[in-house]
């Protein structure tokens, strides 16, 4: 499969950012990341 307007430079960038995306996931893993409460209105 040829490349078609994506320099090899831009090619690396995605890699990386891949690679970082991966790593967040990887540590975000098994987390909750959803709030269980409205905590932003005071009572």
């Amino acid at each position: 499969m040829e490349q078609t307007g994506v320099t090899s430079e831009k090619f690396e960038v995605a890699k990386h950012h891949g690679a970082n995306v991966a790593r967040v996931t990887a540590h975000l893993q098994g987390k909750n990341l959803l709030a269980t409460r409205n905590i932003g209105i005071p009572r």
